[in-house]
């Protein structure tokens, strides 16, 4: 029974089973007490409700000074908060381990529902709300209070997961100040300083649950805590809605370790990843992009499933193994109206079929994008079921983002969008966006269920579950990614987001100093993994199509370093289309570690363990390699020849300083998997070399921004595969033409024009190289002869004249190879000209600049497109045009080592 700790222990503590007679239950001059000398509750007298819990018959937590135990929000007005007394109503137990407090607030009956594990010392609570007016009315609010801790001089408390992390001792209690945590599960963990601990939690996955939050009040050497629900619609006479769960949980133990022991709290309540969760999952890095194209391009720049079939062996070469394709269908991304046809211009349903027929090929995963929002309510598909739309409290429904998930046709409709599109082209999943839930509370008098606030977690639930189940009824190794940050979602999706370390907690990094950030990014990440569903698989991204500058926020080499980041910790990586540019060789390299070593894949995360130099992100995976019957196996693993079973450690090292770092990197040897306790080396996967370690601790050199890892006695890393490198069509009408040269150390220039056309690489061999000036437009053809052209002892002067503009242009032999200068003297260089250079045997390019070195293939951006290049203000690159690389985007430095731009040759020059 799923959420209910009843009077049994089980192997969550480790016991065999026992069974607990009758919770005992007496009254005396202060309510009733309910429970054992272990653990108990007592029932206040005056107000029925809870009002001390009590372990070993001292008082833990203890009751506010306030009569006000819980609050109903009327309408528009607070109950008991507008000064409403609460009555006791009686108090009967219900089951050997659960009583009930009956209590009014003038015409609203609320029932407590308190069930005691004394062994564990737990007590969970949930609340049935009854209005007994006479007219019809609403509700919009629930909340309780869970009680008072009181805080000794050591004492503090804790909100997990908060970033940055958030600990406030005794001595830092402000009288008044309010926090709290609304992060699912609604964590806060108090730590009296006299040896005790007590946790408060929310299961929002509990049928009549609503989203909900804990609050905290500090107080003089206390904090008083409140839970909360969003629990919102319509009441009429006798009508009960039931809404919680709160759960109380004292432990004899500090904060930190009470927060090490959430995971056995989620598994009692249920709150693990789904039944089936495919193996694979864990071994994905994505890749995102629209076949039509990029966002900022309005999906129009890449072409259609012709050109993004063409893409997939650059991606499958950057090391991704799986795609998630936004929003095919009509009418546009993210806009569906007609869900069963493709969007305009993308192209025909056997260019999808032939999408990911490739993709397959290659060994590559798709997800499809799924948006059950619905679209617009003015679409025919809203007319047609107005039913379907999410109502306002004055009956009007939204423009977009209408549609109610928990409505069980409409999840039937998505339903059978789902099985459609998995079984037409072969998908292994969805991306479902935005599935939190309905937007709004649909207050439609006629919803299938309780009450309007269900529209929104309950939907949420209800849709993912649901689309799930198509996906596995079609592909039973199938799996979703879900567009939503609360853990609770973890329990009924395969994989869900990390918003907050995209959009909070790296942009830290760019404000505070790496000394300072790292120890709260690894606190963080612990905390994280304590409270949440345990070994949630979450998308881990520093840039998507909704956050499109982190190239312009990071910088290149401290993004590549995020990126490494993001792909060696546990979760999904992703890249968002055209990332890559200018990273492309580092990110394979990343990529290619992370694919090859199985406990970056699957194995446990331990943030906090190590120790590293300041500034230096640090953690340790380790576990078994999978064995090759195992699901979980992969023949990129075979290179690892050790024992199955002999475990594995890799120590993640990343310097997020703009400095490089020496130091030293210590790991206790009780973290790690006991065969390896003894290691006297690791191997550095990213150099090859070996790296002594003396116990457990190794001496280590990190480049500004520098990235390894250093997995405990390994093999050498097989090399990654070659770079795919394609050679760029030449345009046909540029040929170099015969005639008399000027030479200029290796530069060949035209002697009647000026410009270079080869560069000499030996005494008879000459690689093509054509220099020309851009022109703005208007300014017709340029011209081919000279005004004038010098040749001097070292080199070519020369100038050209357009529009009474005067170009000027001096080329000088210098140590192995050329310095070009241009200039326009009589005045600035008019908007859009340049100087073009072009070495068509060229298969990469690189870029030295102020933030690092930006190097990748040339390729085709945008093949086809005519449009123009809009560079827009979320892309460090202009969409629709062919650009690699921009200057005005990403400067140049101030000495010559970051001032250059370089190719590289086919024969490796």
């Amino acid at each position: 029974m799923r959420g209910e700790w009843l009077g049994l222990m089980t192997g969550i503590l480790g016991g065999a089973f026992i069974a607990w007679a009758e919770v005992p239950m007496r009254d005396d001059a202060h309510g009733t007490l309910f429970g054992t000398d272990r653990f108990a509750v007592r029932i206040d007298a005056r107000n029925g409700w809870m009002s001390e819990v009590l372990c070993d018959g001292q008082p833990i937590v203890v009751a506010p000074s306030a009569e006000q135990a819980y609050d109903i929000r009327h309408d528009e007005a607070w109950v008991t908060g507008g000064g409403q007394k609460i009555e006791r109503q009686g108090v009967e137990r219900v089951s050997s381990d659960t009583v009930r407090c009956r209590t009014r607030a003038g015409t609203w009956t609320v029932d407590a529902y308190l069930r005691l594990d004394p062994e564990r010392r737990t007590v969970r609570r949930w609340f049935d709300v009854t209005w007994q007016g006479a007219a019809a009315t609403k509700i919009k609010g629930f909340w309780v209070r869970s009680g008072v801790l009181p805080l000794a001089e050591s004492g503090r408390y804790l909100l997990p997961a908060q970033y940055p992390p958030h600990s406030v001792a005794a001595a830092e209690l402000t009288p008044d100040r309010r926090t709290g945590s609304w992060r699912s599960p609604c964590t806060v963990i108090g730590e009296n300083g006299r040896g005790w601990s007590v946790v408060w939690a929310l299961d929002e996955l509990q049928p009549y649950a609503d989203r909900g939050s804990t609050g905290v009040e500090e107080g003089r050497g206390e904090i008083r805590v409140t839970q909360s629900f969003a629990m919102q619609g319509h009441m009429s006479n006798g009508v009960t809605q039931r809404v919680g769960d709160t759960w109380l949980w004292v432990q004899p133990n500090d904060a930190e370790t009470a927060l090490r022991r959430l995971p056995e709290w989620f598994a009692a309540v249920g709150q693990v990843p789904p039944e089936g969760r495919p193996d694979w999952l864990k071994r994905v890095i994505l890749y995102s992009f629209h076949p039509g194209g990029t966002i900022g391009s309005n999906c129009r720049d890449l072409g259609g499933f012709p050109a993004a079939t063409a893409l997939l062996p650059h991606i499958d070469g950057l090391g991704c193994n799986a795609i998630w394709l936004m929003p095919l269908e009509d009418k546009s991304i993210y806009w569906p109206r007609d869900y069963y046809k493709l969007q305009e211009g993308i192209g025909a349903p056997d260019d999808f079929k032939a999408f990911t027929a490739r993709a397959r090929s290659l060994g590559m995963r798709v997800w499809q994008d799924c948006v059950p929002h619905g679209g617009c309510n003015e679409f025919p598909r809203a007319k047609a079921h107005p039913e379907w739309l999410a109502q306002n409290e004055d009956g009007s429904t939204l423009h977009y983002w209408c549609f109610d998930f928990n409505w069980p046709t409409w999840i039937d409709y998505m339903r059978g969008v789902v099985s459609f599109y998995m079984r037409e082209y072969g998908l292994d999943g969805f991306r479902i966006d935005a599935c939190g839930g309905s937007k709004i509370p649909n207050w439609n008098p006629e919803i299938p269920y309780a009450r309007a606030s269900h529209a929104q977690a309950q939907g949420g639930f209800a849709m993912q579950r649901a689309l799930r189940e198509e996906v596995r009824k079609v592909k039973p190794d199938g799996a979703n990614l879900a567009e939503v940050g609360a853990s609770v979602h973890g329990a009924v999706s395969d994989s869900t987001y990390d918003f907050e370390l995209c959009y909070q907690v790296l942009h830290d990094f760019r404000r505070a100093p790496a000394d300072v950030f790292v120890p709260r990014l690894r606190r963080w990440l612990h905390e994280q993994q304590c409270a949440e569903v345990p070994d949630l698989v979450r998308m881990r991204h520093v840039e998507s199509h909704d956050s499109l500058r982190s190239g312009l926020w990071y910088g290149a080499d401290a993004q590549r370093a995020l990126v490494a980041l993001i792909s060696w910790i546990h979760g999904i990586p992703m890249v968002y289309h055209e990332m890559e540019d200018g990273h492309y060789a580092a990110y394979r390299r990343i990529f290619h570690v992370r694919r090859r070593v199985p406990e970056l894949n699957t194995g446990t995360a331990d943030y906090l363990s190590v120790t590293a130099p300041a500034g230096v992100f640090a953690c340790l995976r380790a576990g078994e390699r999978p064995a090759r019957a195992d699901t979980a196996w992969h023949e990129e693993y075979a290179w690892d020849t050790r024992p199955d079973a002999a475990g594995r450690a890799s120590i993640v090292l990343v310097n997020l300083n703009g400095t490089a770092v020496t130091g030293k990197v210590s790991v206790p040897k009780a973290n790690l998997p006991e065969a390896l306790r003894g290691a006297a080396w690791a191997r550095d996967l990213m150099s090859g070399g070996r790296v002594a370690l003396r116990g457990g601790v190794c001496e280590v050199s990190l480049p500004a921004f520098g990235y390894t890892v250093l997995r405990l006695e390994s093999a050498p890393l097989p090399s990654c595969a070659r770079m795919l490198e394609e050679a760029l069509p030449k345009p046909a009408d540029v040929a170099c033409a015969g005639g008399a040269t000027l030479r200029v150390g290796p530069l060949v220039a035209d002697a009647k024009t000026g410009w270079a056309r080869a560069w000499r690489t030996g005494w008879w061999r000459e690689t093509p190289l054509r220099m020309d000036v851009a022109l703005p437009a208007g300014w017709g053809k340029a011209a081919a002869v000279p005004a004038r052209l010098t040749a001097v002892a070292d080199g070519v002067d020369a100038e050209y004249v357009w529009q009474g503009r005067t170009l000027t242009l001096r080329q000088r032999e210098t140590d192995g190879g050329v310095d070009v200068q241009a200039a326009w003297p009589d005045g600035g260089a008019p908007v859009e000209a340049a100087l073009v250079i072009a070495l068509d045997e060229a298969r990469a390019w690189y870029a030295d600049t102020a933030e690092g070195r930006f190097e990748s293939p040339f390729r085709v951006r945008h093949p086809g497109m005519a449009m123009q290049g809009v560079a827009g203000p979320i892309y460090r690159l202009p969409q629709g045009g062919a650009v690699l690389w921009d200057s005005s985007r990403h400067p140049f430095g101030l000495d010559g080592a970051h001032a250059r731009v370089g190719v590289r040759l086919p024969d490796g020059r």
